[in-house]
């Protein structure tokens, strides 16, 4: 089969574009349920960009396996990189589309076919010195986490710059101490409902020793009593340039004051104390973009916009959920 420049692209999102255009509509394996000799020509081309991507569908059967690891190994000694990039695409989508009687079915699934190709790409693929960049997405069972920070996460995180999770608050547990040290961008989501407190996290070893990091983006996360030294002392809140967290009670002030040097923050607003006052020391130096979300009638615009000029601020969003909901932008000077 003729491989051309283009139908075949090197970058992640290229690969995905590919493979839904050769199966529109379908539930595909993406680029690794094409031809053998595309998916060889894939690898190849994908090996001089040092990424690889495991989409949603790859353990869809024995062979998909088995033929990642055959492709591998055909692939000259003198062609192979190592990817330093990895991004494993959320698998709770193909789950929905199966039919599986019981947990217990795809529990076994699970460790027949997907934690052995976790220890394929820590041995085979992954860059011996570690990660510069992993994103993981809903990882549906805690031994397909667990099998997952065993091989891939543990041994090759050393490196990483960019870190994006999708996993259960408690999970985070095992991640190592300073395993994060280089980390310039931390994004955590988190499933099943699952929260984590700001107490909670300036105990977990994932944040221990962060002196690179400069973006911190968390969902689920609650701030719920005034912060511990701990919290203020573990987490490097002062050198962020960048913040998107929940607001859950009135001791986000305290927290917000210690983020001096944010260019960028994202804000969803679950108290109605945090007014003007407490975003004053947020936005007395460098932001330049503000976004917050969760006013309601009781939080009206103008109520927050009032003594509320900083003179930095370049584009200022704020997402109104009324009952018609609106967006209002202002740019300052």
């Amino acid at each position: 089969m003729e491989v051309t420049n283009d139908c075949i692209s090197t970058s992640v999102e290229g690969m995905r574009i590919f493979a839904e255009e050769q199966s529109p509509g379908q539930n595909v394996d993406l680029v690794f349920r094409l031809p053998q000799e595309l998916v060889a020509e894939i690898f190849v081309q994908t090996l001089s960009r040092g990424s690889f991507f495991v989409p949603p569908d790859i353990n869809d059967s024995p062979w998909n396996l088995r033929a990642v690891c055959s492709l591998w190994r055909r692939i000259a000694p003198a062609e192979r990189r190592l990817w330093n990039h990895v991004e494993v695409a959320s698998i709770a989508a193909y789950i929905r589309t199966r039919s599986w009687t019981d947990v217990t079915s795809f529990q076994a699934y699970s460790r027949r076919f997907t934690i052995p190709f976790f220890g394929f790409l820590s041995q085979h693929i992954v860059h011996p010195n570690g990660l510069v960049s992993l994103k993981v997405g809903d990882l549906p069972f805690p031994k397909t986490w667990e099998a997952f920070i065993k091989d891939v996460v543990r041994p090759h995180l050393l490196r990483a710059h960019t870190l994006e999770l999708c996993v259960e608050a408690s999970h985070l547990s095992h991640i190592a101490p300073n395993a994060c040290s280089q980390l310039e961008s931390l994004t955590l989501g988190f499933k099943d409902d699952s929260e984590l407190t700001v107490s909670d996290a300036a105990t977990l070893p994932l944040f221990t020793g962060m002196r690179a990091l400069r973006t911190l983006e968390i969902s689920g996360i609650v701030i719920e009593q005034q912060l511990p030294d701990a919290v203020t002392t573990t987490i490097p809140w002062g050198q962020l340039t960048s913040l998107s967290i929940t607001l859950c009670s009135s001791f986000a002030a305290d927290l917000l004051s210690r983020c001096t040097n944010l260019l960028t923050c994202e804000l969803f607003v679950e108290v109605f104390e945090l007014g003007a006052a407490e975003l004053a020391p947020v936005t007395a130096a460098r932001l330049r973009c503000l976004i917050i979300e969760n006013l309601t009638p009781e939080r009206p615009l103008h109520a927050l916009m009032d003594s509320f000029t900083p003179p930095s601020l370049s584009d200022l969003a704020v997402t109104a959920s009324l009952a018609v909901a609106q967006t209002v932008t202002t740019t300052g000077q």
